[in-house]
């Protein structure tokens, strides 16, 4: 999978806040790599979370 130069960085920054989350993205996204070996991700702000 490509990733963007500061992607360790942004997905630190991202997922800070809700570490349980991380966990579980980190398991979509190896899925997906073996799904789409050449695709690009690119981490950038989402919607408002409402807790």
């Amino acid at each position: 999978m490509n990733l963007p130069e500061h992607y360790l960085d942004d997905l630190l920054l991202f997922f800070g806040r809700r570490p349980g989350t991380l966990a579980l993205y980190e398991a979509l996204l190896r899925r997906l790599d073996a799904a789409f070996p050449g695709a690009s991700l690119k981490i950038q702000k989402t919607q408002k979370l409402y807790q």
